[in-house]
């Protein structure tokens, strides 16, 4: 009988070595979530994600100066996300990584970049009567400030000049 006593306080001692580090390291991390469709005002959750990249890395860093030592994921849903600022990460060291992650199967975009929706056609006489005939009904227009388009970069410096793409 006290042998049976034994073995069942060995199991239970050994059951609490092996789960009581594993439910303390699984509480070591932490997941937040950005969304385009997002609300910066919502908590971050999955199912309640952030909408700006800007935001998400201010409520990070808070987070991580509250909770030191804590691992971050930071999971970005599928889509495009504008990023107008130069983002500014600062670490907890490597027993607190924060990781940016797109969500499995998902592809999101950070980007400079500024989609600009309204264009028309030139039709000022003036501008159209300096460009050969057959280029006349080909060029169009916007007003870049507008929408939203604040700094044009320079002429001079190749890496901080406006890029135009087209699609």
């Amino acid at each position: 009988m006290k042998i049976a006593r034994i073995w069942y306080v060995v199991g239970i001692v050994a059951s609490l070595c092996w789960t009581i580090p594993t439910l303390v390291f699984a509480q070591q991390s932490a997941e937040f979530f950005v969304s385009p469709k997002g609300n910066d005002k919502s908590p971050g959750t999955e199912q309640r994600p952030w909408k700006t990249v800007a935001n998400a890395i201010k409520k990070v860093q808070a987070f991580r100066t509250e909770n030191p030592g804590i691992k971050v994921q930071l999971y970005f849903r599928d889509g495009a996300y504008p990023v107008e600022e130069m983002l500014s990460l600062s670490g907890n060291g490597s027993e607190a990584p924060l990781e940016l992650v797109a969500y499995p199967g998902e592809t999101p975009v950070l980007t400079g970049d500024v989609r600009i929706k309204r264009w028309k056609q030139v039709t000022d006489r003036t501008v159209l009567n300096r460009l050969a005939p057959e280029v006349r009904g080909k060029i169009w227009q916007a007003d870049l400030k507008k929408a939203g388009v604040e700094s044009f970069g320079t002429t001079i410096e190749r890496e901080d000049r406006l890029d135009l793409y087209w699609q």
